[in-house]
């Protein structure tokens, strides 16, 4: 019988393609990692974080007072702050809710994207339909 006169409930299953490699714990416990580097000392590894929690809890500003210490190589509270690059990713609708926290804390290192006014037009189009 070939595969045409195979019900459909019986056909043959293929694998799968694997798409993630994995290995077991022990394997990772015995892996040899570099030291990790921090953006700021101690509290901030260098990567990518998201910053989340119920609203009016400082969340923007926590975010805004990290990226300018790492973009001046300052201090955020007794931490020193490595100097580097910062994007700020912001969900805020309005440009000007950043630019009131960022203040007198501008720099190049510093780059912001929040929701434009093409963006809240969009917004406020699906929020009457």
């Amino acid at each position: 019988m070939n595969e045409q006169n195979i019900p459909a409930g019986n056909q043959p299953q293929t694998t799968p393609k694997k798409i993630f490699d994995t290995i077991d714990g022990n394997t990772l416990m015995l892996q040899e990692y570099e030291p990790l580097q921090f953006a700021v000392e101690k509290i901030l590894p260098h990567g990518l974080f998201i910053m989340a929690g119920s609203g009016k809890i400082g969340k923007s500003w926590l975010s805004l007072d990290i990226g300018t210490a790492v973009a001046t190589g300052g201090k955020l509270w007794d931490f020193a702050a490595e100097q580097g690059e910062v994007l700020y990713l912001g969900s805020r609708r309005y440009p000007s809710a950043v630019t009131g926290q960022a203040g007198e804390n501008r720099n190049r290192r510093c780059k912001y994207i929040t929701a434009s006014s093409h963006d809240r037009r969009a917004w406020n189009r699906q929020r009457a339909d």
